[in-house]
C-alpha cells in the first residue's frame, strides 16, 4: 500500500475516486422504475466490491479530520436522494417517505451482499456470486420495490 499509494488514506481516496468515476460514467442509465433500479444497483455493487470494502475499512478506522472526497461523495448521494424525491413527485414512489432515509435503507439492502458476502451466504446458503443468489435477490428486490409504489 505504501509503495503504491503512499498511505492507506491515499489508497482509500483512490478507490473512492474510481467509484465516483464509475458512477458518473453510468450517469442516467439507472432505471427510473424502482424495482429495476434496485436490481441495477445491486449488480453495480456486486461487480465493484472494492468500493464497499473501502467504505467498511473507513468505518472501522476513520481517518482523522475530513473524510476523503467528502464533498463529491455527498453530492453523489444528494443526486440519489433527489432522484427518489422526483419519483415521489411523479407518483412512482409512495409519498410521505423521507427520501434521505429511504435512500439509506435502499443502499443497505443492495450493499450488504457486496460488503458482507459471508453474511449473505450464511443467511441464504448461497454466495452472492452464485446465479441462484442473484435470481432470488432480484425477485426479492422487485417485490420490495413494488411495495414502495403508491397504492392505487
Amino acid at each position: 500500500i505504501h509503495a503504491a499509494f503512499g498511505s492507506r488514506e491515499n489508497l482509500v481516496r483512490e478507490v473512492f475516486a474510481a467509484n465516483a468515476r464509475a458512477l458518473r460514467a453510468i450517469g442516467n442509465t439507472s432505471p427510473t422504475d424502482l424495482p429495476e433500479a434496485l436490481i441495477f444497483w445491486q449488480r453495480f455493487l456486486l461487480e465493484r466490491p472494492g468500493g464497499m470494502r473501502a467504505t467498511l475499512w473507513e468505518a472501522l478506522d476513520p481517518p482523522a479530520g475530513r473524510l476523503p472526497g467528502a464533498d463529491e461523495r455527498r453530492a453523489l448521494w444528494r443526486t440519489a436522494v433527489d432522484s427518489l424525491e422526483e419519483m415521489q413527485r411523479r407518483g412512482l414512489l409512495r409519498p410521505g417517505l423521507d427520501a434521505r432515509y429511504l435512500q439509506l435503507a435502499l443502499v443497505s439492502l443492495t450493499l450488504m451482499p457486496a460488503a458482507l458476502p459471508q453474511m449473505a451466504q450464511l443467511v441464504t446458503g448461497l454466495s452472492p456470486s452464485d446465479p441462484r443468489f442473484r435470481e432470488g435477490q432480484d425477485t426479492f428486490l422487485r417485490a420490495l420495490g413494488l411495495l414502495l409504489a403508491p397504492r392505487p
